[in-house]
């Protein structure tokens, strides 16, 4: 599958939640995900979208595990449709958790 049908239906989906899916170009700034995504009650996430036989760079592999150490949800979508669908689904229980912690903590 070519990188731009998954950033495409990437970005479909992520607008169906609500949200908005950015295209990353971080000049000086080497290693950033592809994309990243901002959903309601204040989810944040990243995406590095990678064909299946596309390799992921030793700099993309440290961006990405240094967001998730800072807790932000950072992956790699790589192949086929299946694998974005798990991300979605990533995506919207992050945006649900997110929503119901609002909900206890009194600012939403």
């Amino acid at each position: 599958m070519l990188e731009k049908y998954i950033e495409k239906k990437l970005k479909k989906k992520v607008e169906e939640l609500g949200g908005i899916c950015v295209k990353l170009n971080c000049l000086g700034s080497s290693g950033m995900p592809d994309r990243l995504i901002l959903l309601p009650h204040g989810t944040v996430a990243f995406a590095e979208l990678k064909t299946d036989k596309g390799k992921l760079t030793l700099l993309q592999e440290h961006t990405i595990k240094k967001l998730s150490e800072l807790d932000f949800l950072a992956d790699v979508v790589q192949g086929g449709e299946e694998r974005l669908d798990i991300f979605i689904n990533t995506l919207e229980m992050e945006m649900w958790r997110n929503e119901e912690f609002r909900k206890v903590s009194g600012t939403l």
